[in-house]
């Protein structure tokens, strides 16, 4: 943000409308018509104050100047719109250069001359206004004629390059100045050297290809070839005649190449001058010696010049780490190919090249993944006559070191993604075998390594057999995954998925039934312990082989009975399991609906679950399809069955299809479990006292030991101790006319997202609605609360009954709370430790641990003081209701009270007249404490 803006930008009169150039950098970029709508202003207006401040000569900072300049490049459609404000602007921008040139800061002046070419690009001012174009370039080539001088580096650097940027945009721009580039290359000798070498470049390539284009044109044989010549001043510019409405000057579009010996043209001044830059490509940084080297092989291809030239550059950097240079090789072999790789043993070195920085450990993933589509894109000149792109790249992989291109355990997965492209792409690999590629991969997931290890193993295999490979390997990889998912179950969603996409893919593909069939077999002949301890895993699969029609739904019906006869699993009663086991016997009704002798057994299946599975929502369903299978049709089955499995994506309700798929009659169907909306049930909480423990009057001796003892017999008995238990009153309340006024079974469940354990569900046998309010036979249940910190909670209660008709409903009830002062107990009594001389001790014990006034190390203990403005009958109220029972044993002075807060925490008071000071083992319950002893403000 700029944060000096506000004196420098506007006059702080009142009748202008000032900017707050702090909100502008986000405000503007986000919703420029907004921003201008929230200050009132006009584009025009902006734009004026803008440049005002740019051109006063009050004191700015450069980021001021710098941002403000950010924001005519990046919102140049926006503020320029109109043509003269554009002028005005660039003008603006031409007289603050030309007036701080001297004196200004580079940086700034660098700033200034990016900006006013952005804007000469972007608006097409160069095309609206010639003089703005030819001015600027006047500007510019005043700048970089300086040469040998040790100032304004920054500033030349900068200047070449936006005359650059000029010379791409409306190629043959400045071609007539190409001989005065190559003189200053010549003479400047400083950092910014291959500046001056990239604008000659450029420059030269869109001469020789105008050359060429006009010799070609017109056969003329007097086409001037003189091209590194002076031959003209370097100022005045003018702009060429050609410069028309399109922009550009080259007599040929640049995209054509040319070939063009017979043009009768000489081009030894095109090769002196490409020479020469290639002699000093060692004084440029590799991104821009790339660039220039672009420049240099389309000047030596339109000139048909030989690509020899490049041959000492294509040999240095053959061998180079960096990435950006090597590229580079690559392109002049793609270029020229034969013309400067003319053996295949310099082909094969520079194609084992690439193989080293595939594997290399030193290159980051990315450049390892660039160097692998290197190799599948090699440009070979073996491959010129091959025939289809699979021959070449055949061809190519065959060619390749194979051991050097096998995935490691530390290749990333894109990069394995892109190795088992490249070996499934040949049947020959001198040797190795599928299971030899794999070997790393597999060698993690035999030991069972979740995540990508076993997508990267499942993800080459399925590349390799879409790969054209599913007649010589399928058994091999059949095998490599039965081996993997028997070992280690928990990878069988894989294998499902793997399995999924080769039946997409690959429809007349073996593997998928090959291997369900050969899992099956394992499952059904393996000890049954085995299957158990991965029930999960296992029932997926057979969920998944059940909706195979090719597969022997006998063979499933036998590994869930197999299953069933585990006593264990029915006695549990899982609910899960037992959906799942369920779902595999609608499937297999479904996808086998024509093989009638599944029936027998699927029925005795499924009358076994109906009697002896605990749960009692399967059992319901176990029995729903055992009457189905009983007393429907097969053809009315197995399409009900289909409509069913539609139910949850919007489809109609099971009682529905029921209906419609057995008969015509209307039979009444009600939902299993009904919900009750009204809330007519409520819990009504009996008060019971809190208790706290009174301390002795006398302070006794300091014992450590007795107080070790307590926290060791504390933690060890902590369960016993750290139970909060509350008494309610159940009874109705406004009950529905649908309701029984007789209710039984009533379970009530305690939730909440406090930190509690678990509660226990409340049982009742039953509740009427005239003993409900009854004081003598009124039902009263305490529910057990387990804190985990003793803080206050709100519990959800909801509660499922069954009424007089024998209709199980659901319903909510008002929720309960757990106050703060129902967490307050006395403290625990255990053998050896007195509780009246515990206060004492703990005082002490907490005012050592506290930690010091202004340090910044962490400490549970704290002790504080509050300020009551109680009178002295207050302060009895307050003790009467904490210690209802010890009250009368108050001490003169102060009063001293002891609280335990389960699970593990406690609170000391002692009471003066108006002050009360707290101490605690958990610094976290001060704010608690003091909110509860206010509430006794308003009750005394």
């Amino acid at each position: 943000s700029i944060r000096h803006v506000a004196s420098s930008l506007l006059s702080s009169s009142t009748s202008e409308r000032g900017i707050d150039m702090d909100p502008m950098w986000i405000e503007l970029r986000s919703s420029p018509k907004l921003y201008l709508s929230a200050v009132r202003m006009t584009v025009g207006e902006l734009v004026e104050k803008l440049l005002r401040t740019l051109s006063s000569n009050e004191e700015k900072t450069s980021v001021t100047f710098l941002n403000i300049l950010g924001i005519f490049q990046e919102m140049a459609d926006f503020l320029f719109s109109d043509h003269k404000r554009l002028n005005e602007a660039l003008t603006t921008l031409k007289n603050i250069f030309v007036q701080h040139r001297l004196v200004g800061n580079p940086l700034t002046l660098s700033q200034i001359l990016c900006t006013y070419t952005s804007l000469l690009i972007q608006m097409e001012a160069a095309l609206e206004s010639h003089d703005c174009l030819k001015d600027f370039i006047n500007l510019l080539f005043d700048v970089i004629e300086k040469i040998k001088s040790e100032s304004n580096h920054l500033l030349k650097m900068v200047a070449c390059e936006c005359l650059r940027e000029l010379e791409m945009n409306y190629p043959g721009l400045l071609m007539v100045k190409v001989g005065h580039f190559y003189g200053m290359s010549l003479a400047e000798n400083s950092c910014i050297h291959q500046s001056y070498l990239g604008l000659f470049a450029t420059t030269l390539e869109h001469t020789v290809k105008d050359l060429v284009g006009r010799q070609r044109d017109t056969r003329d044989v007097h086409v001037h070839t003189d091209l590194l010549s002076y031959a003209e001043p370097l100022k005045p510019y003018f702009l060429p005649d050609s410069f028309n409405t399109p922009g550009t000057v080259l007599s040929q579009p640049s995209s054509t190449s040319v070939a063009q010996s017979d043009l009768g043209l000489d081009f030894q001044e095109v090769k002196k001058g490409v020479s020469y830059v290639l002699e000093h490509s060692h004084l440029m940084t590799p991104c821009y010696l790339v660039q220039v080297s672009q420049k240099l092989m389309a000047c030596v291809q339109s000139s048909g010049l030989s690509p020899m030239i490049f041959k000492s550059l294509f040999l240095h950097y053959s061998s180079s780490m960096d990435i950006q240079l090597f590229h580079l090789v690559l392109l002049l072999k793609s270029v020229f190919n034969q013309d400067i790789c003319d053996s295949d043993t310099e082909e094969n070195k520079l194609k084992g090249r690439v193989q080293v920085l595939a594997t290399h450990p030193s290159l980051s993933e990315c450049s390892h993944l660039l160097t692998i589509q290197w190799l599948l894109d090699f440009p070979t000149s073996q491959l010129v006559n091959s025939s289809t792109d699979g021959q070449k790249e055949d061809a190519t992989v065959r060619s390749l070191e194979p051991y050097a291109l096998l995935p490691t355990v530390f290749d990333v997965p894109a990069l394995i993604s892109f190795k088992s492209k490249i070996f499934s792409l040949t049947t020959t690999w001198d040797g190795i075998s599928l299971r030899d590629f794999l070997i790393s991969l597999m060698k993690q997931v035999d030991y069972g390594i979740p995540g990508p290890p076993v997508v990267n193993l499942f993800r080459s295999l399925f590349t390799y057999i879409t790969s054209g490979h599913q007649n010589t390997s399928e058994g091999d990889i059949s095998q490599i995954i039965l081996n993997v998912i028997t070992s280690h179950p928990k990878f069988i969603p894989h294998a499902i998925d793997f399995i999924s996409s080769i039946n997409e893919v690959l429809p007349q593909s073996s593997i998928p039934l090959n291997l369900m069939a050969e899992f099956l077999q394992f499952l059904n002949s393996t000890n049954l312990d085995v299957v158990l301890a991965n029930l999960h895993y296992h029932l997926v699969f057979l969920k998944h082989a059940s909706s195979c029609p090719a597969i022997n739904p006998l063979v499933i019906l036998q590994v869930i009975k197999m299953m069933l006869m585990e006593r264990s699993l029915c006695e549990e009663g899982d609910w899960e399991v037992g959906n799942a086991v369920l779902s595999i016997c609608s499937m297999l009704l479904t996808a086998h609906s024509s093989n009638s002798g599944i029936f027998k057994d699927l029925a005795n299946l499924l009358q076994v679950i109906s009697q002896e599975y605990q749960d009692l929502d399967i059992r319901d369903r176990a029995r729903f399809y055992h009457q189905l299978l009983l007393t429907v049709s097969i053809e009315k089955l197995s399409p009900m069955l289909l409509s069913a499995s539609d139910t949850n994506s919007g489809g109609s309700k099971l009682s529905e299809i029921v209906q419609a798929r057995i008969s015509n009659h209307s039979y009444p169907s009600q939902p299993s479990v009904q919900t009750v909306s009204e809330t007519f049930l409520h819990l009504s909480r009996l008060k019971q006292p809190c208790q706290g423990v009174y301390a002795s009057r006398d302070e006794p001796e300091w014992d450590k030991d007795s107080l070790k003892v307590y926290f060791e017999k504390l933690k060890n008995n902590r369960k016993s101790h750290c139970a909060v238990t509350l008494n309610f009153k159940i009874h109705f309340e406004d009950r529905p006319a649908h309701v029984s006024k007789k209710i039984f079974a009533i379970v009530l469940s305690f939730t909440t997202a406090a930190p509690y354990h678990p509660c226990e569900t409340v049982h009742i046998p039953h509740l009427t609605a005239q003993e409900s309010f009854a004081a003598s036979s009124s039902k009263v249940i305490s529910v057990v609360f387990y804190p985990k910190e003793p803080i206050p909670a709100t519990f959800n209660v909801s509660a499922v009954f069954a009424t007089e008709d024998g209709v199980t409903c659901y319903t909510h009830l008002p929720p309960v709370e757990v106050l703060f002062e129902d967490l307050m107990h006395p403290a625990p009594e255990f053998a050896g430790v007195s509780p009246e001389n515990l206060f004492w001790h703990l005082w002490k014990y907490i005012g050592d641990k506290q930690a010091p006034l202004g340090s910044s190390e962490g400490a549970e203990c704290a002790v504080s003081a509050v300020n009551l403005k109680h009178d002295e009958s207050s302060n009895d109220i307050i003790f009467k209701f904490l210690v209802p029972k010890r009250a009368e044993e108050k001490d003169d002075d102060y009063q001293k009270l002891l609280i335990f807060l389960p699970p593990r925490n406690h609170v000391l008071m002692r009471w003066t007249r108006d002050h009360v000071a707290i101490a605690t083992d958990n610094w976290r319950l001060l704010p608690l404490v003091q909110s509860h002893l206010n509430t006794f403000t308003f009750e005394s």
